[in-house]
């Protein structure tokens, strides 16, 4: 998986959050298929060691195999930022 790739990843997971009013993510699920070329177990790896800041600090990886395509972001789930 490419630099580009992962980059691609967190940038959607960050958009995603903003978004969604989220001030910690607490997960991001990906669908990876075959033309990734990585396991999740790698994919997680990867990820890991390019996030940054508090929004990723409690951030869990979890994926799902799919019969095509590559890597791709399906859902983040979070923190929600409290209004008063």
């Amino acid at each position: 998986m490419s630099d580009t790739t992962v980059e691609a990843i967190l940038g959607a997971a960050r958009r995603a959050a903003l978004a969604g009013g989220l001030t910690q993510l607490l997960r991001i699920h990906l669908r990876i298929g075959p033309e990734a070329g990585v396991t999740g177990p790698e994919t997680e790896l990867l990820l890991r060691e390019r996030w940054q800041g508090p929004l990723f600090d409690r951030c869990e990886v979890s994926w799902e195999e799919t019969t095509t395509g590559s890597v791709s972001l399906a859902a983040v789930e979070g923190v929600a930022l409290e209004t008063a």
